[in-house]
């Protein structure tokens, strides 16, 4: 994709838009079939990372909403720090999408920064009572600043209790491997749908 290779077929796509052979719109796609996976995986990568620091999280808590019925991703079920749980919610940005493929060119990261600030706005009330991280990756594999500064907090926490120096390079490296099986999944279309469009 970022060599400009062609990486599929050029067809119309299940929302009505036209994807052209480069893959770029089906990254960021609302029918993209790889979006759905790639987003539950990173949660869960997040999730196992945070019981191998001692602290248990559940997914998609019941209950808990930004007051309009939408769920954050995961919550620690116990204190994080000063005193507060914490809750996340994670994206995968594209790029390559048109409201962002100037800006990353000319600051790296800008799509996944961007993505953070959104999701804190849409987050700010319960971020009054919960430690609230927003988890925004690019579809190139960039990770957003506020990401990093968690992996980096929780290699300090897995250190202390595992002993283990290595547990945040093997998470960065499923969370990128999560994107790449996720970007697949949403650049694929089989040949006979490609060729009933």
């Amino acid at each position: 994709m970022r060599l400009g290779a062609p990486v599929c077929l050029p067809h119309r796509c299940k929302c009505g838009s036209t994807a052209d052979s480069l893959g770029h719109h089906q990254l960021s796609c609302c029918r993209d079939p790889g979006r759905l996976p790639r987003h539950a995986a990173i949660n869960d990568i997040i999730r196992r990372g945070l019981a191998a620091a001692g602290v248990p999280a559940l997914l998609e808590p019941r209950g808990l909403d930004r007051g309009d019925g939408r769920r954050p991703d995961g919550v620690t079920l116990t204190p994080f720090s000063i005193g507060r749980s914490l809750l996340w919610d994670a994206t995968c940005t594209n790029t390559f999408g048109a409201t962002h493929v100037t800006d990353c060119a000319i600051s790296p990261g800008a799509a996944a920064r961007a993505a953070e600030q959104r999701k804190r706005a849409r987050y700010a009330a319960l971020a009054q009572r919960y430690r609230f991280e927003p988890l925004a990756v690019e579809t190139t594999g960039l990770l957003g600043p506020a990401i990093s500064k968690l992996l980096a907090e929780l290699e300090h926490r897995i250190t202390a209790q595992t002993g283990e120096k290595r547990e945040t390079c093997w998470i960065r490296q499923r969370i990128s491997l999560a994107i790449g099986r996720g970007n697949a999944a949403a650049i694929t279309v089989p040949l006979t749908e490609a060729a009933s469009l």
